[in-house]
């Protein structure tokens, strides 16, 4: 009921089904119950399914790079600044700028835009 020295919404509720039932009126206080219960459930929900597909997006991003006239390597292993290579049809391992080329890129998952990007 107390979180870091201060009243959680468990101490709300608890008030507030205490002051129905101390008017008598049994359907408010099951009322506030179920609509606390329910929303509870909604909470868990969300948060599973967000955190889900956050992990699904992770599966998208290439496992090697490659870099300019080297080989490739593990995406784990790119620093910031780095220079990299993207190849037509590769997916784009980090965020960045393009330095030279044009080309488009498909950034549906990420922007829910089905038209390729011209960059």
């Amino acid at each position: 009921l107390v979180y870091e020295g201060r009243l959680n919404m468990f101490a709300l509720m608890l008030v507030a089904v205490a002051g129905a039932l101390g008017l008598r009126q049994l359907w408010e206080g099951a009322a506030i119950v179920f609509f606390f219960v329910l929303s509870e459930a909604v909470q868990k929900w969300c948060v599973h399914h967000t955190a889900r597909q956050a992990g699904a997006l992770g599966g998208l991003l290439p496992a090697e790079v490659s870099v300019p006239g080297g080989p490739d390597k593990p995406i784990d292993a790119v620093v910031l600044g780095e220079e990299l290579l993207l190849r037509p049809g590769g997916r784009v391992p980090v965020d960045g700028v393009v330095l030279s080329g044009l080309s488009s890129v498909d950034e549906a998952v990420i922007t829910g835009e089905a038209a390729p990007v011209r960059k």
